[in-house]
Order: C-alpha cells, then sequence, then structure tokens
C-alpha cells in the first residue's frame, strides 16, 4: 500500500489517466493481444486470424512463414467470418469460423490435407497446439 502511495504522489497524472473513463480500453478484448506476437498461434488467443491461420499453414510446411498463395487462397474463400475490431493494433480483421476453417481449408486443400494425414493430426485444436510448439521451440 506504501508503495502505491508513493507513486501517486509522484505519478498523480498516471492516477488520474488510470481512473479516466475515457482512457480505459472500452470494447477491448484479450485476445487482441495475439496480433501482438510474432506467431499469433503461440498466443492464447481463440481468434482465427489470417495470421493465426497461416502461422499454422507454416507450421505444417517447415517454415518460418507460409508461402503467400496460401494467404491468397484463404482470401478469397468463401470461409464464413466475422469482422472484430482489434483495439491492440487498432484495426478490423477477419475472425473465420474455427469449425468451417479445418473442413473448407485445411482438409479441402490436397497439399495441407496430405501433411496433416501423415502426420495423424486429428482436429484443429490438434494443430494448433502443435504449431504453438513448433514457433515456441524455434525462438530459443
Amino acid at each position: 500500500m506504501r508503495a502505491m502511495i508513493q507513486l501517486t504522489k509522484r505519478y498523480p497524472e498516471l492516477l488520474e489517466r488510470s481512473l479516466a473513463h475515457d482512457d480505459l480500453t472500452e470494447g477491448f478484448h484479450p485476445d487482441d493481444l495475439g496480433e501482438e506476437y510474432l506467431h499469433p498461434v503461440t498466443s492464447l488467443s481463440t481468434r482465427m486470424t489470417v495470421r493465426r491461420v497461416l502461422d499454422m499453414v507454416a507450421y505444417l510446411l517447415g517454415c518460418d512463414k507460409a508461402p503467400r498463395k496460401y494467404r491468397i487462397q484463404l482470401q478469397n474463400s468463401t470461409i464464413a467470418s466475422r469482422t472484430v475490431f482489434n483495439y491492440a493494433v487498432s484495426r478490423y480483421q477477419q475472425d473465420y469460423d474455427r469449425e468451417e476453417i479445418w473442413k473448407r481449408y485445411f482438409l479441402a486443400l490436397p497439399e495441407l490435407q496430405r501433411i496433416i494425414e501423415y502426420r495423424r493430426i486429428n482436429s484443429l485444436a490438434e494443430l494448433e497446439y502443435r504449431a504453438a510448439e513448433y514457433f515456441t521451440g524455434r525462438r530459443t
């Protein structure tokens, strides 16, 4: 408590700003922080953003970054998604439906489907987990 009192005395303007209603991150969602990661698949986000999907593709292909053709295929797809505003990066982004991204993207592209079958990956959740482990291990 004494530390808080000292901070309040030294930085009263920060206290005032932190308590001001306008400065609160209204609309902020914890998943917004996923885009701040080099590889969003390593975050705890549940949003299925373009970068997160491409991280999983990169894992399947065994590289750091998915080839551009996979981004184009994803953007040209008719996979159900919703547009959400990411307050962390101040822009709109697509949040793809998890079930559809699994069935109509990962299992629909023959080259990705072959790799998924070879590695015996049974679900999107398992793919996310393996991709997160892959990129976490590469950072060290």
